[in-house]
């Protein structure tokens, strides 16, 4: 029964969710419901339902439940640190490592989810193929995110140092033609 109870509760924890995009909605941050987005908040809770209105203590439902709780404490610590203003920014280096936890569970849940394919769990095969066939779908969906957030990082930032750079010696040339 406990476990029952903490699958509902997961389930039912997917509808909080969904208040990050009340509050995109809020500060007008419009950019941020992306696809991704709403295809995650819109899946999610439609594949707990059937997961746990078909058999909620398969391991992979229950493996991908745990690494998704993790990830989700961690994400949204993340944001109530950087809800504190840019005197925050200092402590907010590990945002894409954020991401790359999520890659991580999708890889570790799709893996398993194969795995678990050759043997009976007692779960209706059809849905079990929707389910873990959403790890790849995931998967892309956050590393195009991933790449075009943070794989460009450094490249940025050594662009924004030219830029300055160049943008001091005009500058400075300026300042000696006006004398």
């Amino acid at each position: 029964m406990e476990m029952l109870w903490l699958a509902w509760f997961g389930y039912i924890s997917r509808f909080f969710d969904m208040f990050d995009t009340i509050f995109f909605v809020l500060r007008k941050k419009y950019n941020q419901i992306t696809f991704l987005h709403v295809y995650h908040h819109m899946i999610v809770p439609f594949l707990g339902w059937f997961s746990f209105k078909l058999n909620p203590l398969i391991p992979i439902i229950m493996m991908f439940v745990a690494f998704n709780t993790i990830i989700h404490v961690i994400m949204y610590s993340y944001y109530a640190l950087a809800s504190f203003g840019p005197k925050m920014q200092k402590y907010l280096w590990w945002k894409k490592y954020i991401t790359q936890l999520q890659l991580l569970q999708f890889m570790v849940c799709g893996v398993y989810g194969i795995i678990l394919f050759f043997r009976q769990t007692g779960y209706p095969m059809t849905w079990f193929v929707v389910a873990v066939g959403q790890n790849p779908i995931f998967f892309y969906m956050f590393y195009d995110f991933y790449r075009r957030s943070y794989r460009n990082d450094h490249s940025m930032k050594q662009l924004n140092e030219k830029n300055i750079q160049k943008s001091k010696i005009v500058m400075e040339e300026n300042g000696k033609k006006s004398l």
